[in-house]
């Protein structure tokens, strides 16, 4: 295997595996049905928490994504109807997703884990575990593990997937450009907004989480509604603004004029035709725009891992070590 030392060249990699990986994915046996589950809930954090969301939009809002503190917190015998939950966490280690699954599985919920690792502290917790690809990341910066994940969630809840066409779909979104309108160089921006119109929050929320990991720059995510009642007043010309529109209509699309008119820089990513291409090509165009700022910022290795004191620190608060 080939170790990149480069965080620009790593990303290209890892977008490259995409196919692959979902591919891989979709070959698992899949041997839990959801098909009499009319609504749960989905819970992880980080990028995981992103698989949530993807979840929810997926399944058409059959599952509702929730930050898994929230769960453990509010959850009780007489919380409601919503009998079944998916407990999302890569690698199984994340306290409050393992926390949370096991409270809901002692109150007698259906608790399917999503995980990598079948032998997890979560996967001991819960009633079920379905199998995520395992992929080979040199940078800790959750890339394709991302993509298996959501491909995990997709055949789970029994999403139309056919690997060739998709991969047709994504290479089109391969090679398409993604423009910065009113922007020549990426060395003014002071931070990133990115807004999400239905399922084009899920690459939206992920876009946001990379440019933190990468670059430190900060960045916020709004939901497109959201965004338009009040948000959209506190953008300057240095506020770079991402739209990510839903597969359904074209609301966003209407950003640009407002965005134009504004004067600030901004980018429209194109959207996918189905649900999940509209997640995974979203996710390919923020990842783009990654790289670009990237390079134009002259960063190798992601920003975090100077902040050493801060990583030592917040660990134990999030992953059971």
């Amino acid at each position: 295997m080939v170790i990149r030392t480069d965080l620009a060249d790593f990303i290209r990699h890892e977008i490259s595996k995409f196919t692959e990986v979902i591919a891989c994915q979709l070959k698992k046996p899949m041997n839990i049905n959801l098909a009499g589950v009319k609504h749960g809930y989905a819970f992880g954090a980080g990028d995981s928490f992103a698989a949530a969301l993807a979840t929810q939009y997926l399944s058409s809002l059959k599952f509702l994504a929730i930050d898994p503190l929230s769960l453990s917190i509010y959850v009780n015998k007489s919380f409601d109807t919503r009998k079944t939950a998916l407990a999302i966490s890569y690698k199984g280690r994340t306290r409050e997703v393992v926390k949370s699954a096991d409270k809901l599985r002692s109150l007698g919920w259906e608790v399917v884990a999503i995980t990598s690792d079948p032998h997890s502290p979560l996967a001991s917790v819960v009633s079920n575990v379905v199998e995520v690809t395992s992929t080979c990341e040199e940078f800790p910066v959750g890339v394709s593990s991302f993509i298996a994940t959501v491909a995990a969630v997709a055949k789970l809840l029994g999403v139309e997937l056919n690997a060739s066409t998709l991969k047709s779909q994504l290479n089109n979104v391969l090679i398409r450009e993604v423009r910065m309108h009113g922007l020549v160089s990426a060395r003014g921006i002071s931070e990133v907004i990115t807004v999400g119109e239905g399922s084009g929050l899920v690459p939206a929320y992920f876009t946001c989480l990379k440019l933190y990991e990468t670059l430190c720059l900060p960045c916020r995510t709004y939901l497109l509604e959201e965004f338009l009642h009040a948000p959209i007043y506190s953008i300057s010309r240095s506020a770079l603004t991402v739209v990510f529109p839903s597969e359904r209509t074209s609301k966003a699309l209407s950003l640009s004029g407002i965005l134009s008119k504004l004067g600030t820089p901004y980018v429209m990513v194109s959207k996918g035709s189905t649900c999940y291409a509209n997640i995974i090509s979203g996710v390919i165009q923020g990842l783009k725009l990654l790289i670009r700022l990237i390079s134009e910022f002259n960063v190798k290795a992601p920003c975090y891992r100077d902040k050493k004191v801060l990583v030592t620190t917040s660990t134990p608060l999030i992953y059971i070590t």
